[in-house]
């Protein structure tokens, strides 16, 4: 069963395509750019840093411990 990390990459795989049909089908055309990002309490371990890379998911690291001193 994967873990909340693998899970998580492929949500922003599966979200990111999703974003690109529906502007498709809506006709919008022209520069666009389309993206998504995976936002983390904590730091991506190791063994999935080369999975978000090769899947092209960019992630933000740590945010549950800079969001909390705010």
């Amino acid at each position: 069963m994967p873990c909340d990390y693998e899970r998580g990459i492929y949500q922003i795989v599966k979200y990111r395509e999703v974003l690109k049909a529906q502007a498709k089908a809506d006709g919008v055309t022209g520069l666009m750019s389309i993206d998504a990002v995976l936002v983390l309490e904590s730091q991506m371990p190791g063994e999935y840093r080369d999975v978000a890379k090769t899947l092209g998911v960019r992630f933000i690291e740590n945010m549950g411990r800079n969001m909390a001193h705010r």
